[in-house]
């Protein structure tokens, strides 16, 4: 293996649709009227910035974070038969977290010696900002970290359980009825077991008793590592992003926090039930905003598509009232559209009492790891 190379190196020798590839991940406007050089340039200065790195980190799930706790490991370049052992996770897993990572420009592939590696400017800013502590899986911390409050209570309930409290207080009933977490877990359904043995990282096929069995297995795991920044750097980064703060995004808080407090979803016509809540929350905002002179216009044709709401021409907002999967995935692609044309894009749930939570999380943490404020409302 070679010393390892600068991002400049590497974005010069990479394909143009690669390059494409990362500025739509990384959210750079314009990009569809850059050519190579100008977008080389726009990524280099993303790239290269701790801050806005760190922030892309912040946000990456824990199972791509692992690999490249592996490449900072071997120093930065690992062979592919290495890193897949090491990672100990299944093939699909594994091209699904790393896939990820490449599309940020964080990781790239040698064909001719077949191992992966990462830029010098990101191995030193992995160094510089990421510490590992290792911390026991305990069942208390996999019911926080994996089950949602409503399948907490349903738990509650299936074990005669008092179902009341919050979520700590509920994951601490359940550690204290002494219940082993054989038997929690078949307080699950088969969809729900796979949902969170996905969000785990393992294989979710089989029968009930093979997810269950993946699950326990990975519990018995005596140490599981966790990524967080060292106190020095997480001050340092507060500073910076409190002095960055913007017009726009002072708004968007704003509005989003109004959403939050005053906005309760009620259907009138069962014909047009997204409608109904469309013209509701665009009445309240032009109420609650129109009258400290913003702009909230309602079903505003942009360049990239109609959006439900826009204020000031730079706040999106867009309401999905009981989506389906493929509405979730439609709006992800929606989003990154949007986000080229407005500063920052508002995502309001309308989501049943039935809906699954997992699902929900799910495709919220997807959403805002592309930026967007998700506020879920019950209908």
């Amino acid at each position: 293996m070679e010393a390892l190379l600068s991002l400049s190196k590497i974005l010069g020798g990479i394909p143009s649709s690669d390059l494409r590839n990362i500025a739509r991940t990384l959210k750079i406007r314009g990009r569809s009227n850059m050519d190579e050089k100008e977008l080389k340039s726009e990524i280099l200065k993303i790239l290269k910035d701790e801050n806005q790195v760190f922030e892309i980190l912040n946000n990456v799930p824990e199972n791509a974070l692992k690999l490249l706790d592996i490449l900072r490991d071997h120093e930065g370049q690992v062979d592919r038969r290495v890193i897949l052992q090491e990672y100990g996770m299944s093939y699909s897993t594994f091209r699904k977290y790393l896939e990820q990572l490449r599309n940020y420009g964080f990781v790239f592939y040698n064909f001719d010696e077949d191992y992966y590696f990462i830029p010098k400017e990101i191995l030193k800013i992995l160094n510089d900002f990421i510490r590992e502590e290792e911390k026991s899986m305990s069942l208390g911390d996999f019911l926080n970290e994996y089950v949602s409050l409503e399948q907490l209570k349903d738990v509650c309930r299936d074990l005669n359980l008092k179902v009341s409290g919050r979520k700590g207080e509920i994951v601490e009933r359940i550690v204290k009825s002494g219940i082993d977490a054989r038997r929690i877990l078949e307080a699950f359904s088969l969809s729900e077991l796979k949902e969170i043995a996905e969000f785990m990282g393992l294989i979710k096929s089989g029968r009930k008793d093979d997810v269950i069995n993946r699950i326990i297995e990975q519990l018995s795991i005596s140490k599981v590592k966790r990524y967080t920044v060292s106190q020095e750097k997480e001050e340092s980064k507060t500073e910076r992003n409190t002095k960055k703060v913007t017009k726009d995004e002072a708004l968007a808080e704003e509005i989003a926090l109004f959403i939050e407090k005053n906005f309760t979803p009620l259907v009138y016509r069962k014909d047009q039930k997204e409608k109904d809540l469309e013209v509701q929350l665009w009445r309240d905002l032009t109420t609650a905003f129109g009258l400290k002179g913003h702009s909230v216009e309602y079903e505003k044709m942009g360049k990239r598509g109609r959006l439900d709401i826009v204020v000031d021409e730079k706040i999106g907002i867009e309401l999905k009232y009981k989506p389906s999967k493929s509405d979730y995935q439609r709006l992800i692609g929606q989003i990154e559209d949007y986000l080229e044309e407005y500063s920052k894009i508002i995502v309001v749930l309308a989501v049943s009492s039935s809906s699954k939570p997992a699902v929900t999380n799910s495709y919220k943490a997807k959403l805002e790891a592309k930026g967007v404020k998700v506020i879920v409302k019950p209908v």
